[in-house]
């Protein structure tokens, strides 16, 4: 006898193509594109500009989001999709003053930047300390170049990779799907539908990549390759990526951890079932939340590296079951969100807390466990409770908004309404033992 509660599954709801959330969340083929487009020219004109003032031509790296495979569309009106490609240069370059140092790049940056911009009719902004930004190119949409000196013998070590002028709607047909694009490797373009490996994203774009001696797990090696063993693999670890150096508008230098949070990231992804296909799922549907329920304007909203690290840390592997997997990191959130949010696996940045909100730190967090229960509680009524799918596809309209379909046929009800379970019959008569005494 099966005693196991009824749930209901509303994997598809997130999965489901083409209406399923994932689905919705992700850049379109025209976007990749005309992000593409934008940063082979900003590359081109920076290579030219920079080579000629340094004598070394600068090398590039996708930054946040776009180098762990979790970026989102924008999930309300008045985002945009921010994509950051980090240019770097060696410490060679610079003198060892650091503040005419940062003045004299960010001057030639600017100079070279503005002339594109204006060839291109679009806009350059420098009002982010830690970048220039570029606006124009297409709407909802921000294109951030954040400068970096980088250790001599990282930069050495990074592959210089020559731009190519290949689109993705050069070789992508409408109806491919990503098991296409898996089965014949990478041929420069990208399908989204199922899934897209950092590492494609990588040669898409056509940053430069670390060699193998730097340590960097490979996605696309490390899962199943019998080549790349556990020996390796353990090896693999023990890299020399540093810490990098930010360089700010305002002329300071700032301590980056990007290479050691992506260097991390995907050696979570590269020891999970599908190389952590499902966890950077995870990550988008949270970092959708985030953005559906946290205005920007009030407060400063969770970062999405404390949303990564609360996700690996709770995360685990559901096959085909996105909303199982969403519900387990889900109930772990608000108790998390009182705390400290540490990465112990992210090296020397180990007690760094990335959910420090300085002098609103209690008022915000509290904020976080208010919200963040709202949403488990939603989440586990459609898992446990619902006993319609409209009712499902109610709740999670209201905790991650207009994306989720209205489509009743994605979700399979399970439980019950209470005044319709069927009258439990014992299987046998029950034995009453004598009564002894009055």
């Amino acid at each position: 006898m099966n005693n196991e509660i009824p749930t209901n599954n509303f994997h598809r709801v997130l999965r489901n193509e083409p209406e399923g959330f994932f689905t919705q969340l992700l850049p379109t083929k025209d976007q990749l594109d005309i992000f593409k487009n934008c940063k082979d020219l900003v590359q081109g004109a920076l290579e030219v500009k920079l080579e000629e003032k340094y004598g070394t031509k600068p090398k590039f790296r996708l930054q946040g989001s776009w180098a762990y495979g979790t970026c989102n569309v924008p999930n309300r009106e008045g985002q945009e999709i921010d994509f950051d490609y980090g240019c770097y240069l060696p410490e060679n370059c610079f003198s060892g003053d650091q503040e005419n140092d940062a003045e004299v790049l960010i001057g030639h940056v600017k100079q070279c930047l503005s002339q594109l911009c204006f060839n291109q009719n679009w806009q350059l902004d420098d009002t982010n300390p830690s970048c220039l930004r570029i606006r124009g190119f297409m709407a909802d949409a921000h294109f951030d170049i954040p400068l970096y000196a980088v250790p001599n013998d990282m930069f050495n070590d990074l592959k210089d990779v020559p731009i190519s002028s290949r689109k993705n709607s050069d070789v992508v047909e409408s109806n491919e799907s990503f098991d296409g694009l898996s089965n014949r490797k990478y041929e420069g373009s990208l399908n989204f539908s199922e899934d897209t490996q950092p590492q494609d994203l990588s040669d898409f774009f056509g940053e430069s990549n670390f060699t193998r001696s730097s340590g960097i797990i490979n996605l696309s090696e490390s899962f199943e390759s019998n080549q790349f063993d556990s020996t390796q693999k353990n090896e693999s670890t023990q890299s020399y990526i540093k810490d990098i150096s930010l360089i700010r508008n305002d002329g300071k230098w700032k301590v980056s951890n990007c290479e050691r949070v992506r260097e991390w990231f995907l050696k979570e992804c590269s020891e999970l079932p599908g190389e952590g296909q499902q966890l950077r799922s995870i990550v988008r549907y949270i970092k959708a939340w985030r953005d559906y329920n946290f205005n920007p304007e009030h407060r400063k909203a969770p970062t999405s590296l404390a949303l990564m690290i609360l996700t690996v840390d709770t995360y685990k592997y559901t096959q085909q079951r996105d909303d199982k997997a969403l519900i387990q990191v889900v109930s772990m959130l608000p108790d998390r969100f009182l705390q400290d949010v540490t990465c112990k696996d992210i090296k020397d940045h180990e007690t760094e807390v990335f959910n420090d909100y300085k002098d609103d730190t209690h008022e915000y967090r509290t904020e976080d466990n208010r919200l963040a229960k709202q949403f488990y509680e939603s989440l586990e009524y459609c898992s446990t409770k619902a006993t319609a799918a409209r009712q499902c596809l109610t709740l999670l309209k209201t905790s991650l908004g207009d994306k989720i379909a209205d489509n009743e046929d994605l979700v399979s009800i399970s439980v019950i309404e209470p005044s319709s379970r069927p009258v439990q019959v014992a299987a046998s008569a029950a034995i009453i033992p004598p009564q002894i005494g009055g």
